[in-house]
């Protein structure tokens, strides 16, 4: 009971503050958490019944954790609507406790606004966790590896304390597991461990040596969890006869022009420290000015300019942690749901300008203008996103509908004769950037195989034509008029064809089909 009596009083402590932050975390949620919808991905999920999916998909992208869970908890990888968002949603802000009680653990103390700002910023930032979080047929999963990684770092750091090797070889499991759902949950264990070499500057007393030392140890932790992963991985492709090489390929840059990624690199990491094409970008350039302008301060303060030095390059370290993974794979592709670090940091660098404002009144009263547009921004932002993805939806649900019925009305069988959809639909509602708001009629310029699984998940039963029939209907279409012309849609024997537009050259690629 011990052990358990720090995480009690810190929980006793800041009750109220950690109260207020779920509420606010679920108002960020709450339109995702009212309104059912389905995007991109979630289709192949909800309704799966090929055995082999969750190998096929997760063994093969090296999340072989997810493939783990499934077996056990649903073999065919099919999700729970809402439950599973619930679920993810308040895993997630637990796992947001664990990170401020462990620096709570290094600092010593925080005031309670500070923790209130961390734990809400820390689940509900709306380039990451909006992104990261609306995919229901993992985010409960991933919620659980972020929880892991917490308690990851968080042994990382009892291990510093009280330099018991059990929570060494636990810090490396439970690392290790984190980064087998998704390999971004390796960035978030470096974003903590530059944080702590922050965290323990700025306490009134450290010891320099011991610092280094501790950080020297997290450095092996992660390389011996990161070697494990890696080592497990091509075990399992293996076993499985598969390779990832495709799926990875993509997110390393350094077969390519490597002078034009590294540039490429370093513009999508400017592009994101300034919120630029983010959505909710506002606030994270607010935080990023923040932090700036108390660091240069807090450095300012230190005495000795190797103290400043010091503290100045752990900052530094500190504030490019998110982009280290990136740097490191030449991985131009700065994508929110893959900068899971991202908002980590921004929780910790929002808590750090807190607790220094809070030290005069003026800044005080300043301090909490900021948090407020911040959060006001972030929840405008979340809900927004939601929002964006359920008309899309919508749009896309009463498309269906216009198709089946006028299949219905030419008397045409579509539930016993395979559909070839030709191209794609140009929705007239402006859409964003974002996967959560595409249609299902235009991604991949008009996916068949998506296309025939939405429908299904909507209760249609369509048939995705074969490879032979595809070449047929695709001549078929030829001298067919685009929808919404009642020549559109034309039935043979074997196929029916339904042309949305003339196809583009993506379209005979992901359809293969030759011409």
């Amino acid at each position: 009971m011990s052990k358990l009596s720090p995480f009690v009083i810190f929980l006793k402590k800041y009750k109220a503050a950690i109260l207020a932050a779920l509420l606010f975390v679920l108002l960020c949620y709450s339109f995702m958490l009212t309104h059912y919808t389905l995007q991109i991905d979630e289709e192949t999920w909800i309704k799966n019944t090929d055995t082999q999916l969750i190998k096929n998909i997760w063994v093969n992208q090296g999340r072989f954790g997810l493939y783990f869970f499934d077996r056990i908890f649903s073999p065919l990888g099919r999700y729970v609507p809402v439950l599973w968002d619930i679920l993810a949603v308040l895993i997630y802000f637990s796992a947001g406790i664990v990170f401020a009680f462990s620096f709570y653990m290094v600092n010593g103390d925080f005031n309670k606004f500070s923790i209130f700002a961390f734990l809400s910023v820390f689940p509900a930032v709306p380039f990451v966790n909006g992104d990261f979080l609306s995919f229901s047929m993992f985010n409960f999963q991933q919620s659980l590896a972020m929880l892991t990684i917490s308690a990851g770092f968080l042994c990382t750091l009892i291990y510093f304390a009280k330099k018991k090797k059990r929570y060494f070889f636990l810090s490396i499991a439970l690392g290790f597991a984190s980064v087998s759902f998704f390999q971004a949950f390796a960035s978030v264990y470096i974003t903590a461990v530059a944080a702590y070499l922050v965290m323990a500057q700025l306490k009134c007393e450290y010891h320099k040596k011991e610092l280094i030392k501790n950080v020297l140890h997290a450095f092996i932790i992660f390389i011996v969890f990161i070697l494990g992963y890696f080592a497990m991985n091509v075990l399992l492709n293996n076993i499985f006869s598969l390779s990832g090489a495709a799926y990875s390929g993509g997110y390393v840059g350094w077969s390519g022009n490597i002078g034009e990624n590294m540039l490429y690199t370093l513009l999508g990491a400017a592009k994101v420290i300034i919120g630029y094409g983010a959505i909710g970008g506002a606030a994270i350039i607010i935080i990023e000015a923040a932090f700036i302008v108390v660091s240069a301060k807090l450095i300012k303060s230190r005495k000795g300019a190797l103290n400043r030095l010091w503290l100045g390059v752990s900052m530094f370290l500190f504030f490019i942690s998110p982009f280290l993974m990136n740097f490191a794979l030449l991985n131009w592709r700065f994508l929110g749901r893959i900068l899971l670090s991202l908002s980590l940091a921004l929780a910790l660098e929002l808590l750090i300008f807190i607790n220094f404002s809070f030290k005069c009144k003026r800044n005080k009263v300043l301090s909490c203008i900021v948090v407020g547009i911040v959060l006001f921004v972030n929840a405008g932002s979340m809900n927004w996103l939601f929002f964006g993805n359920y008309l899309s939806y919508e749009e896309d649900k009463a498309f269906s509908e216009e198709i089946i019925m006028m299949l219905e009305e030419k008397n045409i069988d579509y539930e016993n004769k395979p559909i070839l959809f030709v191209g794609q639909i140009s929705k007239v509602t402006a859409r964003d950037k974002y996967v959560q708001s595409s249609s299902f009629f235009s991604w991949d310029d008009g996916n068949n195989k998506r296309i025939h699984d939405f429908l299904k998940a909507e209760g249609y039963n369509t048939i995705n034509p074969a490879n032979d029939l595809r070449t047929v209907g695709y001549y078929m279409s030829k001298d067919m008029p685009c929808w919404p012309a009642t020549d559109s849609i034309k039935s043979s024997d074997k196929i029916i064809v339904i042309k949305f537009s003339e196809p583009s050259e993506k379209w005979f690629v992901v359809n293969g089909i030759t011409k």
